[in-house]
């Protein structure tokens, strides 16, 4: 088969794996300590972010509910959006949402890896809790209904 003489023959599976470290090195570097960051796994080029509260604050302590709630069924949508919105791609876990999964093309080259990275960390450092980030998605809501539906 094709394909496996092209990941054989370019050594992909360990070019994924050296990748891969690089990308987990600089988002463990990157976001450690954030409020908003429970762990940064992964193997080879397949990451993935876990989102939400690591500690309990004030909405943490009187509202568990929503927090679970928000974390669970915003946070890695609206991260998504705003990395989209940068130009990379990304999407929350299938069935946990406030997992963010980040799967760069094998083929991807280490300056683009390192672009990627940095828009991640950015866009994530955004957001020190639930609140603002709810505030903004809500506000970027508001204004995408009063515009017809059209998301700009």
């Amino acid at each position: 088969c094709e394909f496996l003489d092209a990941l054989r023959d370019e050594h992909l599976p360990e070019r994924a794996g050296r990748l891969g470290e690089r990308l987990l090195d600089r988002l463990r570097r990157g976001l450690e300590g954030h409020p908003l960051v429970r762990a940064v796994r992964g193997r080879g080029l397949l990451v993935a972010i876990e989102l939400g509260p690591k500690d309990a604050d004030w909405l943490s302590r009187h509202a568990p509910g929503l927090v679970e709630s928000v974390s669970r069924e915003l946070l890695g949508h609206w991260i998504s959006i705003r990395l989209l919105e940068r130009g990379f791609l990304a999407q929350p876990a299938s069935l946990r949402c406030n997992i963010l999964r980040i799967e760069p093309p094998l083929t991807i080259e280490e300056p683009d890896l390192d672009l990627a990275a940095d828009a991640i960390v950015d866009v994530v450092r955004d957001y020190k809790s639930l609140v603002p980030l709810a505030a903004h998605a809500s506000l970027r809501l508001a204004r995408q209904f009063m515009n017809g539906g059209a998301f700009r």
